[in-house]
Order: structure tokens, then C-alpha cells, then sequence
């Protein structure tokens, strides 16, 4: 065979294998953008389901704390109501209760068992502030007063998961192969 000839089929077979190459290398770092971003956007979505329910659970508090101020004491322990201050009482209370529901909505969508034990005490102080048991008591008052308020408390659950989910933040893909089997590929 010719020299001449045997030229450009090696130029061609040189060009393949680098094309080959060339284009292993970029389906590889395809994949990993791809697995990347997956996992970014996953923690982007738990980051953006835990500041929805902080911000409820805030708004509860502060709609019950509301209620506390514009409804007084003495009215707030009793169990019944009067149809005459009815309305009134039904203008003072219905923010806090819609507030209280909403937040317990979203908390039982979490997949936080610190988060959503601490929600259970808090939500049992907003519910027992709104739903007076008839005995005298004012349930906000005691649980303000409590040394370890359970609003406080799950308020910062969700400070602390926030800030845990932050902090590890992927901005590498992990060598282990459970990942691809959490964002739904199994590697």
C-alpha cells in the first residue's frame, strides 16, 4: 500500500479516536452538571418548604398573640360564648385560627422529625390559646410563661434545620452511589 494513501485513513482514525474521547468526556460531565443540579434543586425545594412553614408558624404565633391582646382574659378561659359576642369574638379569633390550621397544614408535609415534634408542642399551646378547655386556666399565659417556651423552641428547630440545610449545600456530586437513587437515578 501507498504511504500516501495510509495518510489520511491514520488522520481519520486519529480524528475519531479524539472525537471519541472528546465526546466521552463531555457526556461525563454532562451527567455530573446533571446530578449536580438535581441535587441543588432538591435542596433548594426542602430550603423553600421549610421558610413557607417557618413564616406560618411565625404568623400563627403572632395572630394568636393578637388574639390574646384583643380578646381579655376573663372572656378567653370561658368555654362557651354568647350569641351577642359572637361576632365580635369571631372577628378576633378566626385570623388566629385560619394562621394555627395553616401552619399545622404545611407541617405535616415535613420530612423533619425534629421540626415536626417540636410543631406537635406548639401547636397544642396555639390550638389550647384559641380553644379554651372550660377549667380557668389561660393556656397562652402558662406556656409564655414556661422557663422553655415551645414556640421558641419551634421556631428554632426550624432556624437550625434552615441553617443545617444551608451549610451543606451541594456544590459537589458525592462519590457514594446512594445519591443518584435519592434524586431518582440509580447510578
Amino acid at each position: 500500500m501507498d504511504p500516501i494513501v495510509l495518510i489520511p485513513v491514520g488522520a481519520a482514525m486519529i480524528a475519531f479516536g479524539g472525537a471519541y474521547i472528546g465526546a466521552r468526556v463531555n457526556r461525563g460531565a454532562t451527567r455530573y452538571s446533571a446530578r449536580l443540579q438535581a441535587l441543588q434543586r432538591m435542596r433548594d425545594t426542602e430550603i423553600d418548604i421549610l421558610r413557607e412553614y417557618g413564616d406560618a408558624l411565625l404568623e400563627a404565633t403572632i395572630q394568636v398573640q393578637s388574639y390574646t391582646f384583643a380578646v381579655p382574659q376573663e372572656e378567653r378561659v370561658q368555654n362557651t360564648i354568647s350569641a351577642e359576642n359572637w361576632p365580635e369574638r369571631r372577628a378576633a379569633v378566626e385570623p388566629a385560627l385560619l394562621a394555627v390550621q395553616r401552619a399545622e397544614f404545611l407541617a405535616a408535609g415535613l420530612p423533619w422529625p425534629n421540626v415536626v415534634a417540636a410543631h406537635k408542642a406548639a401547636h397544642e399551646l396555639l390550638m389550647a390559646a384559641l380553644v379554651p378547655t372550660g377549667d380557668g386556666r389561660d393556656a397562652w399565659d402558662e406556656g409564655i410563661d414556661e422557663d422553655e417556651n415551645v414556640l421558641v423552641k419551634a421556631l428554632d428547630a426550624v432556624s437550625a434545620e434552615r441553617r443545617r440545610l444551608l451549610e451543606n449545600y451541594p456544590v459537589d456530586v458525592p462519590k457514594n452511589r446512594s445519591v443518584g437513587k435519592r434524586i431518582g437515578r440509580a447510578t
